[in-house]
């Protein structure tokens, strides 16, 4: 198979007309290496196109919605125009940034996990709080126009601060032009979840005299709502994505406390710091990310 170009056959018309998918060739290449095995399949080509355009330095989430149009296309012997429809792509972000909608694309499937709160530090009375819990999980679908650009704000783990209570978790946010349209919230943030579906961050655990710190609320799941912290352990994770909390730091009570274990990610809650002449310092909260999904 030796291809640059696709040409997409326009519906109603009786020629060929330059379409946006086109296949470089090492996105060629790797479908054709793909094709060549011997159980290979159309959707094969597909995903071996979708890789070879995304590892491209330059490239964008676009370059992959060409790649796969173009492998599926050019995998058929008598392509439709309906042959370039049906496959998802999903794409997933751990930091802040920015995402253009692709060309076609008018609806997004939005998943954002806020951030898990850190964990207090322990004291030379009790061990450290972590009643901010873990970050929440908030799904919606929003129309989009194709070539907009929205912002995402991804919450980014967060550090444990002096005292026993512990700080809250940053939130995730999909904005367009600065105003949000999905939002999940951090550990204890004071801000209000935004979207159709939404689980709770697992709850933590008031710290207790000369005791080991709590563990960390559990980050909710997609289909489930986050651990509670068990005392010392630290919460579970929400079914299907939700990060563990932290465990408590040890009592050591002729020393320093332990440090409390941090959160896993993403949303999971830092766990307490233990008790002790010298207080152990909690443990820090986890990131939080977002995913978006798109037909094409």
């Amino acid at each position: 198979m030796t291809l640059q170009r696709v040409l997409l056959v326009q519906p109603g018309s009786g020629s060929a007309a330059p379409g946006s998918a086109v296949m470089t060739e090492a996105m060629a290449a790797a479908a054709r290496s793909q094709l060549n095995e011997a159980n290979a399949v159309p959707g094969d080509a597909m995903l071996a196109a979708i890789r070879a355009a995304v590892e491209d330095s330059n490239a964008t989430p676009s370059d992959a919605v060409s790649g796969a149009v173009a492998a599926r296309l050019a995998v058929e012997s008598n392509p439709t125009p309906s042959d370039s429809l049906g496959a998802q792509l999903t794409q997933t972000f751990n930091a802040s940034t920015t995402f253009t909608v692709p060309a076609g694309v008018t609806s997004l499937l939005v998943a954002c996990r806020g951030g898990g709160s850190s964990g207090g530090g322990g004291t030379s009375v009790q061990g450290g709080n972590t009643t901010k819990g873990g970050g929440h999980y908030v799904r919606d679908t929003i129309p989009v126009t194709p070539g907009e650009v929205l912002t995402l704000t991804v919450a980014a783990s967060v550090a444990a601060l002096p005292g026993t209570s512990g700080g809250g978790g940053e939130d995730t946010t999909l904005l367009r032009s600065g105003t949000a349209l999905v939002r999940a919230k951090g550990g204890g943030s004071p801000s209000a979840n935004l979207g159709a579906t939404v689980f709770a961050g697992g709850a933590g655990a008031n710290g207790t005299a000369t005791s080991a710190g709590m563990g960390g609320g559990g980050g909710a799941g997609d289909s489930a709502a986050g651990g509670a912290s068990s005392v010392t352990t630290g919460g579970a994770g929400g079914t299907a994505g939700g990060g563990a909390g932290g465990t408590g730091g040890a009592a050591v009570p002729t020393g320093t406390g332990g440090t409390g274990g941090a959160g896993v990610a993403p949303g999971g809650g830092g766990g307490g710091g233990g008790f002790g002449l010298n207080g152990g310092p909690g443990g820090a909260g986890a990131a939080g990310s977002m995913a978006l999904q798109w037909s094409i």
